[in-house]
């Protein structure tokens, strides 16, 4: 039996969350100087990128303007190359490319409720 895909995309939407709630409440600089919230938010982003990978192709094949090679790459890099990931790369993909990765899991979500 395989896991529910939805879960994933479940998954996902509670990381980009974290990574909302880390944003609010921080500027880059504070970022920077927050060991705990840049741990958080590396660990968020390894874990949308692993749920990624649990989402059926053809499901991400509805979003084919979404870049879902970089993002199951850029947990890899986070954990065997953490030491050569730039804070800004970070920030960036929290403030910016996190808003429209939730818009596209909520419709991912909504076009399969109940599809498993």
């Amino acid at each position: 039996m395989t896991k529910d895909p939805t879960i994933a995309i479940r998954d996902c939407l509670a990381e980009i969350a974290v990574l909302h709630g880390i944003a609010a409440q921080k500027t880059l600089h504070e970022f920077r100087n927050d060991a705990v919230a840049r741990r958080a938010a590396a660990y968020a982003i390894q874990t949308i990128s692993e749920a990624v990978r649990r989402i059926p192709e053809d499901w991400l094949a509805d979003f084919p303007t979404e870049p879902w090679g970089q993002i199951k790459g850029i947990g890899n890099r986070l954990r065997h190359e953490y030491f050569r990931v730039d804070d800004g790369i970070l920030w960036e993909i929290m403030t910016t490319d996190m808003h429209a990765l939730k818009t596209v899991r909520e419709a991912m979500l909504a076009r399969h409720a109940g599809a498993s």
